[in-house]
């Protein structure tokens, strides 16, 4: 029972992708270039074949310029009740998660590039040297 809940969830989401999309004037071809997907790739997502990422929803929310709380139906007063609900200090606990892991592969990212830029003054002093 719960998961066929859960299905009319995802079939209702997906619905509401498609409208927008066709609302919008975007053809599967669009939306597939814009995703960096095949055409054929997309079409399974709308056509439920392929599930359909939490990563790859923001995404078609940000082409699509619609709202995400659209996308999933949400009414604002569900979101307030929800944040009344004594869930704020797990949400808080969430982003100060998505915060220390941002920050984990931003640090990563800039050593890499040091290290990057620190071989390619080797090579131009090497280069300079044979001169």
């Amino acid at each position: 029972m719960e998961n066929k809940k859960t299905e009319n969830k995802i079939e209702n989401v997906i619905s509401r992708i498609i409208k927008n999309r066709e609302k919008k004037g975007y053809s599967l071809e669009n939306m597939a270039s814009e995703l960096n997907l095949s055409v054929s790739a997309y079409h399974k997502i709308e056509q439920m074949q392929t599930k359909l990422t939490l990563e790859r929803l923001f995404h078609i929310q940000a082409i699509l310029e619609v709202p995400l709380q659209e996308i999933l139906d949400i009414k604002g007063e569900t979101v307030f009740h929800q944040s009344l609900n004594g869930q704020a200090k797990g949400y808080q606990a969430s982003v100060q998660h998505l915060y220390k892991e941002h920050k984990e592969i931003i640090d990563s990212l800039i050593k890499t590039l040091q290290e990057e830029n620190l071989f390619l003054k080797k090579i131009i002093e090497n280069h300079s040297s044979i001169k």
